[in-house]
């Protein structure tokens, strides 16, 4: 039976329209059969459309693989900002963007310094100089050249032989009667010498001294001192009455050059340096400057010290007939370097040798003791004049002149 769609009004044979695909057919009424008799067949639905299937593409042999290629990424320099046209070219391009306004850089902290290490009896006798207004007498020289022998020495003959009795502080011993042992690594020992003028001793260990040598620096390497490195005698030289400087005469680098002790006159007098830079300096430090170079730069606008020098040549008995001499032209002829750094740094200074003596003697009878012969010591003697040289000033009335001016007298 025909039907006829209503939405497209053709003629289809069922429902939905194959056309329009509308739902709304009816069957045809008797008058459009004889109408459409002669008119052509209804329209058969199109053939429903082939749907295309996925082909894969063809596979291409592979390429041989080649090595990844590494894209270095070179640092970009950002083009230097458009300066803003002015005059007449100004009024042409209007007013110029206003550049961006720059942050201030917030200052990066600075690292803490690493702490020193303690320093063994330092705080004691700061106090002693602080609160009880003592002055010291700085010793100065290499690990064993004798500097706690001759401090203990002066202590000693002081009390024999000229009755000032003096309380010693306690110290590292070597474990025997009558024995002295010297001052430990990282150590300063002080001992009372004068309580009416408050003078006091200050023994530092010789590892300070070590660590501050310039030829010793210099022959492992190490970079150039800095302030930390002056931290065990700074309280002393602010309030210094005498500086002591010990030269060990059995220590030597070469007996046949014309100066066998040169390493310790170099040591010897950059303390000397250091120590009038360290009493009479008050300028800023300059950054990027070594400290060696500060100091060399400016002992020239520097007073010379104000404090008597005493230069001990310990264990001179020990050489036989190179100490017959007085001891200035010794020094003057075989120690020339350290003569000319006194000229130069101090104004009143003295040469003295120090000599040693074992006790008892190999012809004392008290030797055939077991127990007095293992007791058997070395102790400085000769010292007690030269510290009284330097300790006492009989003549305070006379005006000091400094000893280069009387040297040769």
């Amino acid at each position: 039976m025909d039907m006829k769609c209503e939405q497209c009004g053709r003629l289809v044979v069922d429902k939905p329209c194959p056309f329009c695909q509308s739902t709304r057919v009816r069957p045809l009424k008797p008058e459009e059969e004889t109408a459409n008799a002669s008119a052509a067949p209804a329209a058969t639905p199109p053939p429903a459309r082939a749907e295309k299937v996925f082909e894969p593409p063809l596979q291409r042999p592979e390429a041989p693989s080649k090595p990844p290629v590494t894209r270095v990424e070179r640092p970009r320099t950002p083009p230097p900002p458009r300066a803003a046209p002015t005059g007449a070219e100004g009024e042409f391009w209007g007013t110029a963007p206003s550049t961006p306004k720059q942050e201030p850089a917030v200052p990066r902290k600075a690292a803490p310094e690493p702490k020193g290490k303690e320093i063994r009896g330092l705080a004691e006798f700061e106090a002693l100089l602080n609160a009880e207004h003592f002055h010291s007498v700085v010793v100065c020289g290499k690990s064993e050249s004798g500097k706690s022998e001759i401090s203990s020495g002066f202590t000693r003959a002081n009390t024999y032989f000229r009755g000032r009795s003096q309380s010693t502080n306690l110290r590292s011993t070597s474990g025997k009667m009558y024995t002295l042992g010297g001052t430990l690594p990282d150590e300063v020992w002080f001992q009372t010498i004068n309580t009416r003028r408050k003078l006091v001793f200050l023994d530092p260990s010789g590892e300070f001294f070590k660590r501050i040598s310039p030829t010793e620096r210099q022959r492992i390497g190490l970079p150039d001192v800095t302030p930390e490195h002056f931290r065990f005698v700074r309280s002393a030289v602010a309030r210094m009455a005498a500086v002591v400087l010990v030269v060990d005469l059995t220590n030597t680098l070469d007996e046949m050059a014309a100066s066998p002790w040169l390493d310790q006159e170099t040591d010897l007098e950059f303390t000397l340096g250091a120590i009038r830079f360290l009493r009479h300096d008050k300028s800023p430090e300059i950054e990027n400057v070594n400290l060696s170079t500060l100091i060399a730069s400016r002992l020239p606008r520097l007073p010379r010290l104000d404090v008597p020098v005493l230069v001990l040549f310990s264990k001179a008995d020990r050489l036989g007939e190179w100490t017959i001499e007085p001891p200035l032209r010794f020094a003057r002829r075989r120690l020339p370097r350290l003569h000319a750094s006194l000229r130069t740094h101090a104004s009143r200074y003295r040469f003295d040798f120090v000599h040693t003596m074992k006790t008892p003697d190999v012809n004392d009878p008290r030797a055939r003791d077991p127990e007095v012969k293992a007791v058997q010591v070395e102790r400085p003697c000769g010292v007690l004049l030269s510290m009284e040289w330097l300790l006492t000033d009989p003549f305070r009335w006379m005006p000091k002149l400094p000893t280069r001016f009387l040297e040769g007298f």
